[in-house]
């Protein structure tokens, strides 16, 4: 299953589409795209949460952030497993859906 919304702020745009292939076993796996569903190159200036560097699986900018796959598969994160965070408050699609759109409103305001 893909759960893909588009978050607006005032003129900006981010569209975050969650593959949730393997739920609830593995966290989602998060893509960052423009409104069109090209993937974003650069990520947009907010926070540490939205990780401009390459990821080692994906190759691409990618959402950093407990609850995301690329978090908890990324080499400086293997010691927090995604069975810690799984079934807490915030960590459901709807909650990791909720910050994300937060965080990036933040950094656009």
């Amino acid at each position: 299953p893909v759960l893909d919304v588009v978050v607006r702020y005032g003129t900006h745009a981010l569209r975050l589409r969650f593959d949730c292939s393997g739920w609830d076993d593995m966290p989602p796996s998060i893509e960052l795209l423009d409104e069109a569903g090209n993937h974003l190159p650069v990520v947009p200036p907010c926070s540490g949460v939205f990780n401009g560097s390459q990821h080692p699986t994906t190759g691409r900018p990618f959402v950093c952030m407990r609850g995301s796959r690329e978090f908890h598969t990324h080499p400086s994160h293997l010691s927090e497993p995604w069975d810690d965070h799984r079934g807490k408050p915030g960590n459901d699609l709807l909650g990791l859906l909720d910050q994300l759109s937060r965080v990036w409103k933040r950094g656009v305001a």
